[in-house]
């Protein structure tokens, strides 16, 4: 089974949250959410960084985290450090965990769906 992040074993796999259109660059969830870029490359100064998977249009940064990831105190500051730096070049990182992803796939579809609307609405104005 592929994992819905390529270049991540912690992603959930796909047929658990069915997050995948068979593109290997882009993938689309859901009806009425948009393409996203998986493992898009960002560079802030002279860091390089991989976003799971990233809405463009409404720079929001969804990671998948999985259980490793959340067991980690040091890899939780890793985390935030990172997400700061997002931060500063207006990327909203959302992150949801393995165990929702799999469990709650509507849950998470359902609130990624307000995030993206929430942010396009911001851009408008």
């Amino acid at each position: 089974m592929r994992s819905c992040v390529p270049c991540s074993t912690d992603s959930p796999p796909d047929a658990a949250v069915r997050w995948r259109s068979g593109d290997t660059t882009t993938s689309s969830p859901a009806p009425g959410l948009p393409a996203f870029r998986r493992q898009a490359r960002i560079v802030v100064g002279r860091r390089t960084m991989y976003l799971d998977v990233y809405a463009e249009r409404e720079r929001v940064d969804i990671e998948l985290d999985g259980a490793t990831t959340h067991g980690d105190p040091r890899q939780g500051e890793i985390d935030l450090r990172r997400d700061a730096l997002l931060a500063t070049v207006g990327i909203l990182v959302v992150r949801f965990a393995r165990h929702r992803l799999i469990h709650e796939p509507d849950a998470v579809r359902h609130e990624v769906r307000a995030i993206l609307a929430t942010r396009r609405d911001a851009a408008a104005r």
